[in-house]
């Protein structure tokens, strides 16, 4: 796998160009005032993960034959201060499912694409705790 980042304007603007399709702007302004024009890198981060394990509920959902008809996820992270960087120490996704879905099935779903399946996430650092939350609307 190989991307392109290519500064686009500011010190802290970026356009990210996958190997295919749409490239994506990244954002990370430091002066105050600035009208931020895209999510910044540790934004992108959750936004992948909630990502991969959307594709990863899916897939497994339908597998399972439960009639999901949509899927929000709101993804939360908890950063830590540790000398210059700020990782995350925590990450929490909710998934928020619309559809006649088994409560059981959902929850299987998640833990599967969180635990199992999902390579943003089984990237990150061991330390990081991710934990996971469903709702059937």
């Amino acid at each position: 796998m190989k991307v392109v980042l290519k500064q686009i304007g500011s010190d802290a603007l970026f356009e990210g160009v996958p190997a295919e399709g749409n490239p994506i702007t990244i954002h990370s302004p430091r002066e105050a005032g600035t009208t931020k024009q895209g999510p910044s890198p540790m934004e992108n981060l959750l936004l992948s993960a909630a990502g991969c394990t959307a594709v990863d509920v899916i897939i497994i959902l339908k597998k399972m034959k439960q009639p999901m008809e949509n899927l929000t996820i709101e993804i939360e992270g908890e950063r830590q201060e540790i000398d210059d960087a700020k990782p995350f120490r925590k990450i929490h996704l909710l998934y928020k499912i619309t559809g006649e879905v088994d409560q059981k099935k959902a929850d299987r779903a998640a833990k599967l694409a969180v635990e199992k399946y999902c390579s943003v996430l089984e990237s990150l650092h061991p330390d990081i705790k991710v934990s996971f939350e469903v709702i059937i609307l």
